[in-house]
């Protein structure tokens, strides 16, 4: 099978759906598959086993309570569809993102199957206005996917289409990690309002159990947050890490905390915390309630009083090895769940009876 993939961010620039791009795409191409991954950007990245091509100028474009890395050429567009052509399958994550997925998916034939992933939690305004024509524009799509209810309630109430909802994968060790030496707590995520770090940080100094913070990323939070919470004993800024260090951290840490204020459809980082063993503290909204089920310490958004609180007990389950190890064993057991290779396994069965339904 020839899979074309299309994402509308750039990829090379952290986030949910760069990394489920890059995960199922190799996987896709480890089961023999030719793969091609179309992303914004002016310089391939390199991938295991498939190509990559990068079109178009980056620009960061405020959405969602976030900032998105995409391209907005028109010339790009028309690239991706010539490529796209020659495909069995063509895989769009976020179709209506501009402008890389909102042009392919409009302008998409009819040879190749159409399948497209609603990522995003949203009840944003705008949505109102575009639902006419992205109702249209979904006719083009031959199978709709979300990777949550959430996102398929947005998917829903923007173009009137009812996905398969297929979570997002997540990588999960081999085996559970063994339990961590030291009480440490660990933020990954985009130094922005919407991801509560600010949060996390006031509810830290209210906490009562000794402990470690570790704090990866960076964002336009980032310099006022370091200057009111700076580098200390037990406070770590260490800024973008790679991938492979960022879960060397999750392994070593006693709690992963995300403590989001809302806008996320579905925690695939708190999956990827419990597959390498940590426990998880998150806040209790719909799209970590659903990834976390039941597996996590869960907060009301934007309260440091009880986000400290929820922390402090995590971290006394911690030092009671039998109930701590016993929850671990459940939380990764669920992980294993939802591996890439079990998601990318759902994906495939999905294009070949889709192209089967066309064959016949």
């Amino acid at each position: 099978m020839k899979i074309g993939i299309c994402c509308p961010y750039e990829l090379g620039t952290p986030g949910g759906v760069q990394t489920q791009v890059r995960g199922l795409a190799e996987i896709f191409a480890a089961r023999g598959h030719e793969v091609h991954v179309l992303t914004p950007g002016e310089q391939s990245d390199d991938m295991v086993g498939s190509a990559v091509t990068a079109l178009g100028r980056v620009r960061s474009v405020s959405a969602n309570g976030s900032v998105a890395p995409i391209t907005l050429s028109w010339r790009a567009s028309r690239q991706a569809r010539e490529i796209l052509e020659s495909c069995d399958v063509t895989h769009l994550h976020e179709p209506f993102a501009p402008l890389l997925g909102w042009s392919t998916m409009v302008s998409s034939g009819h040879r190749e199957l159409s399948v497209a992933t609603f990522h995003r939690s949203s009840s944003a305004a705008y949505d109102r206005w575009l639902s006419p024509l992205a109702k249209l524009a979904a006719r083009r799509l031959d199978i709709t996917v979300a990777v949550s209810q959430e996102a398929a309630r947005t998917a829903r109430g923007l173009c009137g289409v009812e996905p398969e909802i297929v979570p997002n994968g997540v990588v999960v060790a081999e085996a559970l990690p063994q339990q961590p030496r030291k009480a440490q707590l660990l933020f990954v995520g985009r130094h922005e309002e919407r991801k509560g770090l600010a949060v996390l940080l006031e509810a830290s100094e209210l906490m009562t159990q000794a402990h470690e913070l570790v704090i990866v990323g960076q964002g336009p939070q980032s310099k006022d947050l370091q200057a009111r919470y700076p580098e200390g004993s037990s406070r770590h800024w260490l800024g973008r890490v790679s991938d492979d260090d960022r879960d060397a951290l999750l392994a070593n840490s006693a709690v992963y905390c995300a403590p989001s204020l809302g806008g996320e459809s579905f925690g695939v980082v708190l999956l990827e915390a419990m597959g390498l063993g940590a426990a998880v503290v998150a806040s209790s909204i719909a799209g970590y309630e659903a990834a976390a089920n039941g597996h996590a310490r869960l907060v009301p958004p934007g309260e440091p009083f009880a986000l400290a609180k929820a922390l402090d007990e995590q971290l006394r389950q911690w030092r009671d090895a039998g109930t701590w190890q016993a929850s671990r064993e459940a939380a990764f057991a669920y992980a294993q769940t939802l591996s890439l290779e079990v998601v990318a396994d759902r994906y495939l069965a999905i294009f070949e009876q889709g192209l089967a339904a066309r064959r016949h």
